[in-house]
């Protein structure tokens, strides 16, 4: 349903998932587990703008990942196809998106500095770029999530998983967000 909508192509092409080897886990089902996760949105109210853009802000990090730095003087472009991808994606100009993940911005006392990142700085900064959108997402979901769940007695939800991708031969980026976001649920139960 959201393939046409997000531009999403096999998982094989993204980066991201292609570093750890996880794009096809047996007995896992992808198109019923998108199907239960709309349900689970609907479930809990959230309206059809919010669910594109649960979809759009996860497409988009997933599409960071495959972004291409070359060496640009001092500095690094970037290019490919992921760049247009992203900034549809996020609603965001291609130039804005480029100057985010090529340039380093410093403000001291109201003065403004622009360092342009090398080409070995650049992957860093898009992959950390990567890993804040993704949190920042995460802490709308539980926010949102608990808002909706919120009664009377203010109760609220709280998944704990401890497990981890266990499943995966190499862990790269999947494991660090599924830490990331134990962390995260571990401090916010505690």
């Amino acid at each position: 349903e959201y393939d046409g909508e997000l531009g999403l192509k096999p998982a094989p092409n993204y980066r991201f998932l292609t570093a750890s080897g996880c794009y096809a886990v047996g007995g896992i089902d992808d198109k019923d587990d998108l199907q239960s996760l709309l349900k689970a949105f609907s479930g809990l109210d959230f309206s059809s703008d919010e669910v594109s853009g649960v979809m759009a802000v996860t497409a988009g990090v997933l599409s960071l990942g495959n972004l291409d730095f070359a060496a640009a003087g001092e500095g690094s472009t970037v290019s490919g196809g992921a760049v247009a991808d992203v900034a549809r994606l996020w609603g965001v100009s291609d130039e804005a998106l480029r100057k985010a993940v090529t340039v380093r911005t410093i403000e001291v006392r109201g003065t403004t500095t622009e360092i342009p990142l090398k080409a070995a700085e650049a992957p860093e900064t898009a992959a950390a770029f990567a890993m804040t959108t993704y949190r920042v997402l995460f802490d709308w979901l539980v926010t949102r999530i608990n808002q909706v769940l919120e009664g009377p007695r203010g109760k609220f939800i709280g998944i704990l998983d401890i497990f981890g991708f266990e499943i995966f031969e190499i862990n790269a980026f999947e494991q660090l967000c599924i830490n990331y976001c134990n962390e995260k649920l571990q401090q916010l139960l505690n």
